[in-house]
């Protein structure tokens, strides 16, 4: 079996803070329906971290919440407007295929990249490598590692790291 994982990542600014993305998520999920709890008492929870060579915050959650495209699609778009930066989904599918879309509906911005096969799970997006030409600091090694064979497709989060200022640990 493989890793089957989802998270949103949104880019560092020198005025964002992480309690500025905790905010933000907490308000669009309580627009969804969803209550404020102790730590204790939850059903969801999310952690909002960041590495000190990242150029990113990250948020993960333990709810499945991101797991849906199209939910995870709809709070990322949310997260980019009232943050003002840019948004990148990443989603793996037991290790046979991941994708990564980065996000930002004030620049339109919608960049898709994906390794592996996404078979039965209805996604038919394609990468398109001139999306990300001014998104990464080197398009010619983040499109040869996409085009690489993997055994696990989220090896290519390594592989693509150092493109995306967002080490693959994070």
């Amino acid at each position: 079996m493989g890793s089957t994982f989802s998270n949103i990542s949104i880019r560092k600014d020198p005025c964002l803070t992480a309690e500025m993305v905790t905010e933000s998520l907490s308000a669009i999920l309580m627009d969804r329906g969803f209550i404020r709890s102790a730590k204790d008492s939850a059903d969801i929870s999310f952690a909002v971290f960041s590495l000190p060579s990242s150029q990113w915050f990250t948020v993960c959650e333990n709810g499945m919440l991101f797991d849906d495209f199209n939910e995870q699609l709809d709070i990322a778009n949310l997260l980019s407007a009232k943050l003002n930066s840019d948004v990148l989904r990443i989603s793996c599918f037991d290790s046979d295929y991941i994708y990564l879309n980065l996000l930002n509906p004030q620049k339109k911005l919608d960049a898709w990249a994906s390794v592996g096969r996404s078979t039965g799970l209805g996604i038919r997006r394609r990468t398109g490598v001139s999306a990300w030409k001014a998104l990464v600091s080197d398009v010619s090694k983040f499109k040869q590692a996409l085009k690489k064979q993997y055994v696990f497709a989220e090896e290519v989060l390594e592989e693509v790291s150092a493109e995306l200022e967002l080490p693959h640990t994070q």
